[in-house]
């Protein structure tokens, strides 16, 4: 939660309290490397920007990245998802799935999902891009995965990309169902279903 909270600050352009915030993670062994990651990208932001600083970073991050687990991992695609930089972002994820040889641990079930959101955020058109895309979204029919939210969600997406509104909205009325509290899958419903209503109607 700390590092979505510095994430999204920095975000928002303030990359102090940012700062602030994800100063408090680098030295958690779990989170650090998406931790010094994070700092390294809103420190170079920085209005002001601290040239030792960042070299301390620089220096930091390389002792980080050798001792990086799973989560860690995970957290660091998720960030380079965030910023745009899909290869990196699938470099990471592709560590933890080549770990095991299905998801089928929680940790593998969020790694299959994470890539799923990389191929389709990046939504490539070439023939191996599309390729790349579809694998992805296939692995995630997998039994342990039928009931997954973030699973549901991106494949929604992939039907939304594809034009096939009736099956983005089958996705998000199971998402709907199992977790009705989820506000996101009810916004996503009505932007689909009033794509779907105008494509009827013109």
């Amino acid at each position: 939660m700390i590092f979505m909270k510095g994430y999204s600050l920095g975000m928002c352009g303030n990359t102090q309290a940012a700062i602030r915030e994800l100063e408090q993670l680098k030295r958690k062994r779990e989170v650090a490397y998406p931790a010094l990651l994070a700092l390294l990208y809103f420190h170079r932001l920085a209005k002001k920007v601290d040239r030792n600083e960042i070299e301390t970073l620089e220096v930091s991050l390389k002792t980080a990245e050798e001792n990086v687990g799973d989560q860690g991992c995970l957290l660091a695609s998720s960030f380079f998802l965030y910023t745009g930089d899909y290869q990196s972002a699938r470099r990471y994820v592709t560590r933890v799935l080549r770990a095991g040889t299905k998801a089928q641990t929680p940790v593998q079930i969020q790694a299959a999902s994470l890539a799923a959101w990389i191929e389709v955020s990046r939504n490539g058109t070439t023939r191996g891009e599309t390729d790349d895309k579809d694998e992805a979204i296939e692995s995630l029919d997998e039994t342990n995965m039928a009931r997954d939210l973030d699973s549901l969600l991106v494949k929604a997406k992939y039907y939304e990309q594809q034009g096939r509104q009736k099956l983005a909205l089958d996705q998000l009325n199971q998402a709907i169902a199992m977790h009705s509290w989820f506000v996101p899958a009810l916004i996503e419903k009505a932007k689909v279903s009033f794509v779907e209503m105008s494509d009827e109607i013109f």
